[in-house]
């Protein structure tokens, strides 16, 4: 009798500690990064552009460049502009990874390193955080492209949303590591 009451405790607690890990993890998935206040962003009258600021070392991050593969072959219009953020004392090849491998194979996509003025300038200060500018040089969306840390979301259909005419801006979460942590 006291055997089956210890085999059903044990159980009940490997049940628990499995239980609270999954819901740990996700409450960590569905938590949003910071977002700064935007100094300035202006921007020339042009195409849409779409602009987005990584931490190198930021794994959810991936899922997001990764979809903007797929984006980048249904929209080729759209210009894809891909900002490091590196920090000052970082070594000069601490950006080089997995993330700049996978934003190197975007068809038509501009890297740039940033020493974190512009991801400052633009209230950037989570990794994934995302601008979107209309062909008048207005910014209609403002945050994350995903709905969780390294969650996939459907970015063809949030793209054609955000280009309907609806002209208000739109602000969104941002799921990813802090642009400004020396993770390595």
């Amino acid at each position: 009798m006291r055997r089956d009451w210890l085999a059903w405790l044990a159980a009940l607690l490997w049940f628990g500690a499995l239980l609270s890990g999954i819901v740990g993890w996700e409450w960590y998935t569905l938590t949003p990064g910071s977002k700064g206040t935007p100094v300035a962003i202006e921007a020339e009258p042009g195409g849409w552009r779409l602009t987005i600021f990584v931490h190198p070392h930021c794994p959810c991050t991936r899922t997001t460049l990764t979809e903007l593969m797929d984006l980048s072959h249904a929209e080729p219009d759209l210009a894809i502009r891909v900002l490091f953020v590196i920090p000052p004392e970082a070594p000069a090849d601490w950006w080089n990874g997995p993330s700049h491998t996978i934003a190197e194979s975007i068809p038509g996509v501009e890297i740039v390193q940033d020493d974190g003025t512009e991801a400052r300038r633009c209230g950037a200060e989570t990794s994934g955080h995302s601008l979107l500018i209309d062909p008048s040089g207005r910014t209609i969306f403002c945050g994350g492209l995903t709905p969780g840390r390294g969650r996939d979301g459907a970015l063809r259909l949030w793209l054609s949303r955000m280009k309907s005419p609806s002209g208000e801006r739109v602000d969104a979460p941002v799921f990813g590591c802090p642009l400004f942590t020396p993770n390595t």
